[in-house]
Order: C-alpha cells, then structure tokens, then sequence
C-alpha cells in the first residue's frame, strides 16, 4: 500500500487500511494512529463518512492506550 501511495498519491483512502493494517496486523499502535490521521487530513469525510467517524474513534482510543502505556513504564 505504501507503494501504491508512493506511485498514486491520489489513493489517500488506503491511509485508512494501513491504519488497520498497523493497528492489527503489526500492533503498531503509533504509526495506526499516524495512518488514521492521514486519513482525516486528507478531507475525505464526504466521501467515506464512515470511514472518517472510525478513524476519529480509533485515534482517540488508541491515542489513550498509548498514553496509558506510557505511564506505566
């Protein structure tokens, strides 16, 4: 996907599936919430309106565990 992005740059929706991607697929909490935020800056709340309201909701959650996380080390 990265790739993809690299090449088409136009393609800002995959931002959301490497969220997931990062999220799930390498518990890579960080660069999710990075991912996520790409999503959201990229304005496309029109056109994926569901999307965008989860990438919202997983930022704030993930951004709280990470925060609680890094009170406990």
């Amino acid at each position: 996907m990265i790739w993809v992005l690299s090449q088409e740059p136009d393609k800002e929706q995959l931002y959301f599936c490497l969220g997931l991607v990062n999220w799930h697929g390498k518990k890579d909490k960080e660069q999710a919430v990075k991912d996520f935020q790409k999503f959201r800056d990229a304005g496309l709340e029109k056109k994926y309106p569901q999307e965008y309201a989860l990438a919202d909701t997983y930022i704030k959650m993930l951004s709280g565990e990470i925060a609680a996380r890094s009170k406990k080390l």
